[in-house]
């Protein structure tokens, strides 16, 4: 069985900082990441080392999956903790939906 989560938006309160999607380890099988349609500009999703024009890049409005493909077990999942965002402008936001195994 499987729950939606719908997370506190991310906001890249710093320009060229990296914020991880979740402050504490969650996991997931599939993770929604839109980018707010009040961007000023491009986010990039990528590891702690993501900054502008890197990584996976999302316009304003825009949205990624990302998903993992389940093995028979279920027990391999995402760690949101492990997942950045950034942008080149101060106040860009994500808004993060995921999908966990109950």
């Amino acid at each position: 069985m499987i729950k939606i989560n719908t997370l506190t938006s991310v906001t890249c309160t710093e320009a060229n900082t990296a914020y991880p999607l979740s402050e504490s380890r969650r996991a997931a099988a599939s993770i929604t990441i839109q980018a707010d349609y009040n961007n000023a500009g491009t986010v990039c999703i990528g590891d702690s080392t993501v900054i502008p024009d890197t990584g996976l890049q999302i316009k304003p409005g825009e949205s990624a999956v990302i998903e993992f493909t389940m093995s028979a077990n279920f027990t391999d999942d995402f760690d949101l903790s492990d997942i950045y965002v950034t942008s080149a402008t101060s106040g860009d936001s994500v808004r993060v939906t995921t999908i966990t195994r109950r």
